[in-house]
C-alpha cells in the first residue's frame, strides 16, 4: 500500500501539537507537510512571548490561543489571516495591531484596555468577535458591528442605544451590563440569542417584543414584570434570575421552556412550580418552594434546587430519575430520600449535614458526587465510591 501525501495530512488532522512536533523529527517530508499545512483541526495554546514567535515563524497554524500573553503590536501585526484568534487580556496590544485583523472568522479580544474605535470600527466582517470589557470603544465603532454573527459588548459602558440599534441582524448579541434602553432593545427581537443581565433600564416595553428569542437572559433586570413575561413562553431557554418582580401568574405559563432560570425569584411559589415538570433543565436555586411542587419535578434531566431550605425527604425520594440534581444547602433531607438517589449521573449534596453512611454507600453508581461539608459520614461509606469518576470529599468537623 502506497501511503500518500494526503493520507499523511489525514492522519495529522488527529494529533495535538505536541505529538506533531515528534512526528517532524521522522523525515523531511513529515516536516515539510506539518510546517505547510494550516493542519485547521488544532487550537494552538502558547503563553511565552519567545515560543509565540518561533511558532508563528515556522508553521502555518490559522487558530492560536495566546490569551494573557505579553504579546505585542510587533507580533499581532503577523495574525491578520489567522481564522481564530485569541488575545483576551493581553493588555500591551493596541489599535496599531488590532486594525490588521479585520479578516479573523473568530477574535476575542476581551480586556484589552488599551484599544479604542480605531481599530474596532474596522472588525465589523469578523463572524464571531468578543469585545467585553474594552472600556474605552463607543457607539462610533460598535454601530458598524451589525455584520458580526455573535458580537459580546458586555460591561462596554460607554456603548448606548445610539449603536446598539443597529445590531439587530447579530445572530447571538451579548450585551450584560451595558448602559441601554428599552429603545434600542424593542428592535433586537429578531436575534437568535440575547443577553442582556444587569441591564438595569429595560423594561417591559422592549420585552414584550422579545418572544420569538430561541435564548433569552434578563438576570437581574428587576423592573420587568409578569404582564410581560407571560409572552416569553416560546423561548427555548429563558433566565429570569433575581427577577424580583415576577410572580406565580407568568410563571405557571412558562412550561414549555427546555431551560428555565428562576433563581432568587422571591415570589414565585408552589402554584406555578407545580407546572414546571416538563422542562428540561430547571434551575430554582433560593426559591421559596416546598415539597408540593418539588415531588412534581421528577421528570427534569437537570434540576437545580440549591438552598431551597423547605423541601424535605417526601419529595427528594422522587428525584431518582434526575440526570443531575444539585440538593447542596437543603439542610433538611436526610438519609432516607438520599438512599434513592443512586442512579442520578451527577449529584451535590454539599452541606447536607444531615446524611450518613447509611445513604452514601448506596451512591456508587453516581458519575459525579459532591458530598463537600457533610459531616456525618466517615470511611465507611467513602470505601464504597471508588467507582465515581469526580468525587468531592472534604469534610468540616
Amino acid at each position: 500500500m502506497i501511503i500518500t501525501k494526503y493520507n499523511i495530512i489525514d492522519i495529522l488532522l488527529y494529533l495535538p501539537l505536541k505529538k506533531l512536533i515528534e512526528m517532524e523529527q521522522l523525515s523531511t517530508l513529515y516536516r515539510d507537510i506539518i510546517r505547510k499545512n494550516n493542519l485547521s483541526h488544532l487550537i494552538i495554546t502558547l503563553r511565552r512571548v519567545k515560543n509565540i514567535k518561533y511558532v508563528i515563524k515556522h508553521y502555518n497554524f490559522i487558530k492560536y490561543d495566546f490569551n494573557g500573553s505579553n504579546i505585542t503590536n510587533k507580533t499581532v501585526k503577523l495574525l491578520g489571516n489567522c481564522h481564530t484568534l485569541h488575545l483576551s487580556k493581553c493588555h500591551q496590544i493596541t489599535d496599531k495591531s488590532v486594525k490588521l485583523l479585520r479578516n479573523c472568522h473568530t477574535l476575542d479580544l476581551r480586556c484589552c484596555i488599551l484599544i479604542t474605535d480605531e481599530s474596532v470600527k474596522l472588525l465589523g466582517n469578523c463572524h464571531t468577535l468578543n469585545l467585553s470589557w474594552c472600556h474605552k470603544i463607543t457607539d462610533e465603532s460598535v454601530k458598524l458591528l451589525g455584520n458580526c454573527y455573535t458580537l459580546d459588548l458586555s460591561h462596554c459602558h460607554l456603548i448606548t442605544d445610539e449603536s446598539v440599534k443597529f445590531l439587530g441582524k447579530c445572530h447571538t448579541l451579548i450585551l450584560s451590563d451595558c448602559n441601554i434602553t428599552d429603545k434600542s432593545v424593542k428592535l433586537l427581537g429578531n436575534c437568535h440569542t440575547l443577553d442582556f443581565s444587569h441591564c438595569k433600564k429595560i423594561t417591559d416595553e422592549s420585552v414584550k417584543l422579545l418572544g420569538n428569542c430561541h435564548t433569552l437572559d434578563l438576570s437581574g433586570c428587576d423592573q420587568i414584570t409578569d404582564e410581560r413575561v407571560k409572552l416569553l413562553n416560546k423561548c427555548h431557554t429563558l433566565d429570569l434570575s433575581y427577577c424580583n418582580k415576577i410572580t406565580d401568574e407568568s410563571v405557571k405559563l412558562l412550561n414549555k421552556c427546555h431551560t428555565l432560570n428562576l433563581s432568587y425569584c422571591d415570589q414565585i411559589t408552589d402554584e406555578s412550580v407545580k407546572f414546571l415538570g416538563n422542562c428540561h433543565t430547571l434551575y430554582l436555586v433560593s426559591c421559596n418552594i416546598t415539597d408540593e411542587s418539588v415531588k412534581l419535578l421528577s421528570n427534569c434531566y437537570i434540576l437545580n434546587l440549591s438552598h431551597c431550605k423547605k423541601i424535605t425527604n417526601e419529595s427528594v425520594k422522587f428525584l431518582g430519575k434526575c440526570h443531575t440534581l444539585d440538593l447542596s444547602h437543603c439542610k433538611k433531607i436526610t438519609d432516607e430520600s438520599v438512599k434513592f438517589l443512586g442512579n442520578c449521573h451527577t449529584l451535590d449534596l454539599s452541606y447536607c449535614d444531615q446524611i450518613t453512611d447509611k445513604s452514601v454507600k448506596l451512591l456508587g453508581n453516581c458519575h459525579t458526587l459532591n458530598l463537600f461539608g457533610c459531616k456525618k459520614i466517615t470511611d465507611e461509606s467513602v470505601k464504597m465510591l471508588g467507582k465515581c469518576h469526580n468525587l468531592t470529599l472534604f469534610f468540616i468537623r
